[in-house]
């Protein structure tokens, strides 16, 4: 078993890690978070602001709020696994927070990537979905997505090309 390209499946074949959780979209929040709670203190330091207490309670109530709803993205972001897409030589495998889709290669119709974009800036990250004969899959907070959907999909032709030779 080799141990750098992922873990044996129950198949005895390789499962190797395709998909991986983005850092992007965890460090724009954080970069947001920062410049507005610093831009709180900030005023909170001004003088017209320190000669009237209600308007510094004001002012720490929304950091706390920010805080608290930072801390919460931040739990829910580091709840997803760090893989979030795996594959062998006959199943892909979506890994959610709470669950894992098991879909297998033969049901694959189509996959497609969409990057997120915010004010005319595309990044590299955004949302996989998995096109099949019953459902549509997708995963979101996808790192480099569109080079996970074309390496599925380059891995899908080579599986039904070498299914399709050993028939």
């Amino acid at each position: 078993m080799i141990k750098s390209i992922g873990q044996a499946s129950f198949t005895g074949g390789i499962m190797i890690t395709v998909g991986k959780r983005s850092s992007g979209q965890f460090s724009i929040y954080t970069v947001l978070y920062v410049g507005l709670v610093g831009l709180l203190v900030f005023g909170s330091q001004t003088a017209s602001i320190r000669s009237n207490p209600e308007q510094s309670r004001w002012i720490y109530l929304c950091i706390g709020t920010f805080t608290v709803i930072y801390l919460i993205y931040v739990s829910s972001y580091f709840s997803i696994p760090k893989a979030l897409i795996k594959m062998d030589e006959k199943n892909l495998y979506l890994h959610h927070r709470s669950h894992q889709d098991i879909i297998p290669l033969i049901d694959i119709i189509g996959v497609n990537a969409r990057k997120t974009r915010s004010r005319n800036m595309t990044y590299t990250f955004g949302k996989l979905f998995i096109e099949t004969t019953s459902k549509t899959y997708f995963v979101s907070s996808l790192a480099n997505c569109e080079a996970v959907s074309s390496d599925i999909s380059k891995r899908l032709f080579d599986a039904r090309s070498s299914n399709q030779t050993s028939i």
